[in-house]
């Protein structure tokens, strides 16, 4: 029914005002992103046919003014098709997102701003299959024809030598990869005109997160540096973008052993809001984007307390650094169980181990089963109290915990369950050795 109306009413504005009459326009776009969102739905109900038979019409009502900024009509099978990569259904996500080119090739062209994308969006398919030649080469087709048609400076240009870039890093390519990044962000302060900080931003901070990953820390913080104060002259300290930036140097600062600056950079986050709002203002600890800034600070708290405390050689100093980090955090954010779960791991690092006891308890009772960092320092610091038949009851069901999860491979897990059945005296067979760049897992 909303469709006829949407046809009825762009009919009669056709014929009284005109094609190209700003309400005629609009009509059309209405029209447009009805038929687009009725597709989505379609698809979601199985009937695929019919789904793509009103995209494509959806396409051609809009074709006239069509770009890549008209996220309404463009989005709906795009953000299903990103919903499957997130549900691991990645060959579905990329037979969807071939469906969705071949729709956008033969309505818009080969080389309209919307195909572009959707031969961007089949790249990032193509990278989750590790596909990587295939995705590459289109990256590469992308970057070439953006550079062509909207020229070098274009943002669209920059985020295709962005997408790139990504590609080559997961190749294992960095210095090709390095390149493109800084040639990108060369281009972008060169351009005269009106810039778009995010496009800056995100090219800074993937190059910073692959330079962290290969520990040439130093460079990766200046760009992290750069990044936020371009976030801060802008939009402002609390915008949700810059307390990203905020996050990722306080990950690198933590990285440094540079807790001093972390708790620096954490604080004035904080106290920047109350001095634009005040301490008693209702929004005092609200961002722009809903987010608490309370939960922000906890969880930048909550990492730099676990990384602090995680090696059982970490010295005294970084041990009561750990636990002060890890008592602001639940002070700031008491119902979330990681973080109790973290200050009994500190405390218990600390040598406080009736206050690891209290603080890994209330983890597991906020947390029900909870998980195994807390089951293999609860075992030790039940241990460490003389508590030895509640020590062997932790420690059996992280062992069997473990078993059941496929995080038990993690070489940080197996490290902490080595350590306890030591304390415990249990003998175990050896743990398999770790791969070169075996993640572990960062509690937050």
């Amino acid at each position: 029914e909303a469709r006829k109306l949407f046809e009825q009413t762009l009919a009669i504005k056709e014929r009284v005002l005109g094609h190209e009459h700003a309400e005629t326009r609009s009509s059309r776009d209405s029209l447009a992103i009805v038929l687009a969102k009725m597709a989505y739905t379609l698809y979601e109900q199985g009937k695929r046919d019919e789904a793509w038979k009103l995209y494509e019409e959806a396409l051609t009502v809009q074709k006239p003014v069509l770009g890549p900024e008209d996220r309404d009509v463009l989005s709906p099978m795009g953000s299903l098709a990103i919903r499957l990569l997130n549900e691991e259904k990645v060959a579905e996500a990329h037979r969807l997102n071939e469906q969705v080119l071949a729709v956008r090739r033969r309505v818009l062209g080969a080389e309209h701003p919307a195909t572009l994308i959707a031969l961007h969006e089949l790249a990032v398919t193509l990278e989750r299959q590790d596909r990587l030649e295939e995705a590459r080469k289109l990256n590469e087709h992308v970057l070439a024809v953006r550079r062509r048609v909207l020229g070098v400076g274009h943002r669209f240009t920059l985020l295709s030598m962005h997408n790139l870039a990504n590609v080559l890093e997961a190749e294992d390519k960095p210095d090709e990869a390095r390149k493109l990044y800084e040639e990108a962000i060369a281009i972008h302060k060169r351009v005269p005109g009106p810039k778009d900080p995010n496009t800056l931003i995100l090219l800074m901070s993937s190059l910073a997160s692959m330079l962290e990953a290969q520990d040439k820390l130093e460079d990766a913080r200046k760009l992290h540096e750069e990044a936020l104060a371009i976030r801060k002259r802008g939009p402002g300290p609390l915008d949700p973008v810059t307390l990203c930036s905020t996050g990722s140097l306080a990950r690198l600062l933590s990285k440094q052993g540079k807790w001093g600056e972390v708790r620096k950079l954490l604080e004035d986050t904080l106290a920047a809001h109350k001095r634009i709002d005040g301490a008693g203002h209702p929004s005092t600890l609200r961002c722009r984007c809903g987010h608490s800034l309370e939960v922000i600070l906890a969880s930048l708290c909550s990492r730099a307390a676990w990384s602090l405390c995680i090696d059982v050689g970490s010295s005294r100093a970084d041990r009561e650094r750990a636990v002060a980090f890890a008592k602001r955090a639940v002070e700031l954010r008491p119902d979330v169980a990681n973080d109790w779960s973290n200050l009994g791991v500190a405390q218990y690092r600390a040598g406080n181990f009736t206050d690891a006891v209290a603080a890994l308890e209330r983890a597991a009772r906020q947390k029900g089963d909870g998980d195994l960092y807390h089951k293999c320092f609860l075992a030790m610091a039940y241990w460490r109290l003389g508590r030895r038949d509640q020590a062997r009851q932790s420690y059996d069901r992280c062992v069997e915990w473990m078993a059941k999860r496929p995080a038990a491979k993690n070489a940080e897990l197996r490290r902490f369950r080595a350590e306890a059945a030591a304390l415990l005296g249990i003998t175990e067979a050896p743990p398999a050795p770790e791969k070169r760049g075996e993640p572990t897992k960062g509690k937050e």
